[in-house]
C-alpha cells in the first residue's frame, strides 16, 4: 500500500506501520488510522500522517531532544 504527501511524496506501508486512534484525535475524529515517518531530512521532527486523508499530517517531535530533563 502507499500513499501520496505532498512534502513526503510517495510513501510506501503495510498494515503493521500503521498506528489507530479508535475515537480519532481531537478536531480530527473522522480520520483514526495514521503513519508515524520518521525522514532523515527532517530530524529531529517526525510527521504523523492521516491514511485517510493524507492532507491532514502532524510534525512532532520529541521534547527531551530540546529539553534534556523533559
Amino acid at each position: 500500500m502507499e500513499i501520496l504527501h505532498r512534502h513526503l511524496g510517495v510513501v510506501p506501508y503495510t498494515a503493521d506501520d500503521v498506528i489507530t486512534f479508535p475515537l480519532g484525535l481531537l478536531g480530527f475524529l473522522k480520520f483514526k488510522k495514521y503513519l508515524f515517518l520518521q525522514p532523515q531530512e527532517f530530524l529531529p521532527f517526525q510527521w504523523m500522517v492521516s491514511i485517510e486523508n493524507p492532507e491532514v499530517a502532524f510534525v512532532l517531535m520529541n521534547p527531551s531532544t530540546c529539553c534534556a530533563d523533559y
